[in-house]
């Protein structure tokens, strides 16, 4: 009986020797054991930070279905349909009628184009919407529509804008004269656009087209250059425009208080011909800016937790650095709090951004963790020395993940002098180890 409890005894002995939590290799297993646990809850965060973004485009299309979506102006150009009676001559004389959609593009077109941007709330969400004039002024050669066999079913002379609704007035001028009752229609070409009829005899000798445009919209503005000479100026008082299509502007000045930008473009960049078929008229180039922040904070954030995983190695490998190379002694449990509250940063970030912006949040989210993180490790050594390395690290590695997401060209150098650094203090760290040490 007492052999019995003998081995009893002796059994958890022999299981605590199995792991010597004093070992530099089985701490080093569950540290990155403990790392590779802590992507699952990154992973988590960079997905909610992904549907987060969402709900932020969701309440842009909100805005835009109220206000105006996205607007691209294109023309005027003279749009004429006819029929075609067409006689083939043979054995049995046929008689065929042929629909035509005929369309003309001016010999030179100039807008000048003007908005101011304000903004538009939707739940916590701001959205900017702009209001804008152009002024458009085209050039149109003399045309003869009077030909044998051909019935003219209108002739109108047309402006294409994505969204009608959001015009809040329009008005044609032929040769200084006005031109009333603008109506809108939709083509299948390019969607939405207003016209106004004219007849024969106004285009036979040709003359010059104004069009004098106010409208709403959001997210950008666009023109599609018509003329065979195209000048195009824009000015608006949003102060950090993306210049998008092609295209980019032969000038530009940008300020705090708005942007100019100016385009001259030939017929040959345009992409498609003077005259062509409505179906034919499939705008290849496109001229305009974007009405939208810069970057969104959602990139950034998204980006922060992709050098999330790097942010836990190197806090929690240094750690280790400094257990090994002092008497401080940290539990296993202990790096998995520090752990948690690195991950928990990242969130702190995302909740923080959507009320009082990316650079704020940032620094808010930084100085607490730091500071928890800073006191957690007073009260695990109670050394000054560890505890304001610890603190100084922190706010070092925050400072540097920030400079990575504000310089994308650096982020890679940055990334990497950080693995270098943190491989040094692993050298130094482990420099007194030796083969066949049990706490090896």
């Amino acid at each position: 009986m007492s052999e019995i409890e003998t081995s009893q005894n002796k059994t958890p002995i022999v299981v605590k020797n199995l792991i010597n939590f004093e070992s530099v290799t089985i701490r080093f297993i569950f540290v990155f054991a403990i790392i590779i646990g802590l992507m699952v809850p990154l992973f988590l965060v960079r997905a909610l930070t992904e549907e987060r973004e969402s709900y932020f485009r969701d309440a842009e299309n909100s805005v835009a279905n109220e206000w105006a979506e996205a607007q691209t102006i294109t023309g005027p150009f003279l749009y004429i349909r006819s029929t075609e009676t067409i006689l083939s001559e043979g054995t049995v004389s046929q008689t065929q009628i042929k629909e035509k959609y005929d369309v003309y593009m001016p010999s030179t077109f100039s807008i000048e184009h003007s908005s101011t941007h304000e903004f538009r709330k939707r739940g916590i969400y701001t959205v900017p919407v702009f209001r804008a004039q152009a002024s458009i002024e085209a050039d149109f050669s003399p045309r003869t529509v009077d030909e044998e066999g051909v019935e003219l079913k209108f002739i109108r002379f047309v402006v294409g804008l994505t969204d009608t609704v959001g015009i809040e007035s329009v008005d044609f001028r032929w040769n200084n004269t006005s031109v009333q009752d603008a109506e809108s229609m939709v083509l299948n070409s390019i969607g939405q656009a207003v016209f106004v009829d004219i007849t024969p005899m106004m285009i036979k000798d040709g003359g010059t087209l104004q069009v004098d445009l106010s409208f709403r919209g959001t997210t950008w503005f666009k023109v599609v250059p018509v003329g065979d000479q195209n000048t195009i100026r824009m000015g608006s008082d949003w102060p950090h425009p993306k210049f998008s299509g092609k295209p980019l502007p032969d000038s530009h000045t940008v300020t705090a208080d708005g942007f100019t930008a100016n385009w001259e473009i030939h017929s040959i960049a345009r992409g498609f011909s003077s005259e062509l078929s409505l179906e034919q008229l499939r705008p290849p180039v496109v001229v305009g800016y974007m009405v939208r922040e810069f970057q969104s904070p959602y990139r950034d954030l998204i980006r922060s937790t992709t050098y999330g995983i790097l942010f836990v190695v190197l806090t929690l490998v240094s750690i280790l650095c400094i257990q090994l190379v002092s008497k401080a002694r940290f539990h296993i449990v202990q790096y998995g709090v520090v752990g948690i509250a690195l991950v928990l940063f990242f969130l702190t970030v995302l909740s923080l951004t959507e009320h009082i912006g990316f650079l704020l949040g940032y620094v808010l989210a930084a100085v607490m963790l730091t500071m928890m993180n800073t006191l957690y490790v007073w009260f695990i050594t109670r050394q000054t020395g560890i505890t304001t390395f610890i603190g100084v690290f922190l706010a070092l590695l925050y400072a540097a993940l920030y400079l990575v997401l504000q310089l994308q060209t650096y982020a890679l150098l940055i990334g990497t002098l950080l693995l270098i650094l943190l491989l040094g203090m692993l050298m130094y760290a482990t420099r007194t180890l030796r083969a066949g040490d049990p706490n090896g």
